[in-house]
């Protein structure tokens, strides 16, 4: 049977970077007018691939905004989000081909100044966000404006997809770290900060091991502490760093002023205040652009009430 298993994770591997490889190439020959329209026909055609992914999307929503929302209103958010990930992405492939002025163009940055005074404190900078607008491209909007940059990332189970993603992250100019080993992955933050780096963290996923019960939309629900935990160990500033879609192909990135945190000496309580804090921050952005969240992650699968 594990024989068995291992050969179709191979096919299936095999067929998932052959369909990137064809929509990569379809992406590259549509013009930038029909790209919008092409990603809303994609992310609507992989949303039929996926039925239950796509219910345990529907039920986030409802989760998360409340039952006031139509079963069409909550359809429409869905299949707008995915339409945006499926067109954060064609820019990406889009970009790295061009210099950075054609993108640069056509991204805002508001509250620049809260990274710069972060910086000039010379003990790094910790940036908290979320799967949200099209944040690859937050990030190469700020390395290829001289900012230091660095992301702790998950790598893809597909080696071809893994590869493929290790080219466009250093043709992005960007600085990866792996989330594993867990040690290494600390020790090369810890080393990233030091050097008055800036780290990018994304604490809205659901965590399968090493978690704090944090507050996120009135449940309970298992939060990655890295950002935390960082920033009580180090004194780096901890900033909130969003990026949002302001029109078709114009996008606004939105950094906030440093989160204080409490610190009382309790270090398990002191954690889950910090990161319901920043949970909080999360879902602010999130109400005001529902569009632009990754609703198909299971984030309350093991949601617990508030006590």
């Amino acid at each position: 049977m594990p024989r068995n298993k291992g050969f179709f994770t191979k096919v299936k591997d095999f067929i998932v970077w052959n369909l990137v490889k064809a929509l990569m190439r379809l992406i590259q020959a549509i013009p930038w007018s029909l790209l919008p329209r092409f990603s809303h026909w994609i992310g609507n055609t992989i949303l039929k691939t996926m039925p239950r992914r796509k219910g345990i999307a529907l039920n986030n929503l409802e989760i998360a905004l409340g039952e006031g929302l139509s079963n069409i209103e909550r359809e429409n958010i869905l299949k707008k989000s995915m339409s945006e990930v499926v067109l954060g992405g064609a820019e990406i492939l889009r970009y790295l081909s061009h210099p950075p002025d054609s993108f640069l163009a056509k991204i805002d940055f508001q509250g620049k100044e809260y990274l710069d005074q972060a910086l000039r404190q010379g003990r790094g900078v910790i940036c908290f966000g979320a799967h949200f607008g099209n944040f690859p491209l937050m990030l190469m909007a700020l390395a290829n404006t001289g900012y230091p940059v660095f992301a702790i990332t998950r790598e893809p189970k597909n080696a071809r997809l893994a590869h493929f993603f290790d080219r466009l992250k250093e043709q992005a100019g960007i600085g990866y770290i792996s989330d594993k080993p867990k040690d290494i992955c600390l020790r090369r933050a810890l080393q990233c900060l030091r050097g008055n780096n800036i780290l990018f963290l994304q604490i809205d996923l659901n965590v399968i091991s090493g978690a704090v019960w944090a507050e996120f939309f009135g449940k309970l629900v298992p939060t990655y502490p890295g950002a935390v935990i960082l920033a009580l160990r180090t004194g780096a500033p901890l900033i909130p760093l969003f990026i949002y879609r302001r029109d078709t192909l114009f996008h606004k990135i939105v950094a906030g002023p440093p989160i204080p945190l409490d610190i009382t000496g309790n270090k398990e309580k002191d954690l889950v205040k910090n990161l319901s804090r920043l949970n909080k921050v999360i879902e602010e952005f999130i109400r005001q652009d529902p569009t632009a969240w990754w609703w198909l992650h299971r984030r309350w699968r093991k949601a617990r009430p508030l006590i």
